[in-house]
């Protein structure tokens, strides 16, 4: 039974990580956006 809850806790810790990493760069990716937008609003 340990290996099972061994198991489950790899695959939860794998899955945090794949959703910490996509946090990142979903924030990095609209901070470039947000930048581009006032820039280009800026000019009009």
């Amino acid at each position: 039974m340990v290996l099972a809850q061994d198991m489950l806790l790899i695959i939860v810790s794998h899955d945090t990580g794949d959703f910490t990493s996509m946090t990142t760069q979903t924030l990095l990716t609209v901070g470039h956006n947000k930048t581009i937008h006032n820039d280009l609003l800026f000019w009009l």
